[in-house]
């Protein structure tokens, strides 16, 4: 009896474990003093109602770029990020959650998560926020700009 119950759960983590393992990385790469674009799309319907951006080697409760309640939430911002992260689309058609990051720093150099949270069509309850994207980026002095996608194995 025991074999039958377990067999959905065992069947369920494999799933998991594939979706987990499959999360593409961007990798970006641009000049110091640069803009540039980190790319997270979500592929939920409905209305976007939380964006996280944060860089999980940096133990903080600050974020690189925070979204809530139809707002830029700039006081649960790093102070290093004012007025240097926006939106690329305010609007965020299509699930678009990408940040703009300006004056791009050899410091900002590293690895952003990117969370949404999506309020869905037909439910008034809202999801906590889902690792959506991780984008590694290169902040380098000779500026090449490469973009290529990995996906973690």
């Amino acid at each position: 009896m025991a074999a039958k119950t377990s067999a959905p759960f065992v069947a369920l983590l494999a799933h998991f474990c594939a979706f987990a393992l499959s999360q593409e990385i961007k990798s970006v790469a641009v000049k110091s003093g640069g803009d540039v674009t980190l790319p997270c799309m979500t592929q939920e319907d409905g209305d976007i109602m939380i964006i996280r951006w944060n860089i999980p080697e940096v133990n903080s409760d600050e974020f690189v770029f925070l979204y809530h309640s139809q707002t830029i939430q700039k006081l649960y911002m790093d102070s290093k990020y004012h007025n240097r992260v926006e939106l690329k689309d305010p609007e965020m058609k299509n699930g678009d959650a990408s940040i703009v990051l300006k004056n791009a720093s050899v410091t900002d150099t590293g690895t952003y998560e990117c969370q949404v949270s999506v309020n869905r069509i037909g439910r008034n309850r809202r999801n906590e926020p889902k690792l959506t994207g991780i984008v590694k980026l290169q902040v380098t002095d000779s500026g090449e700009l490469v973009e290529s996608h990995t996906r973690v194995s």
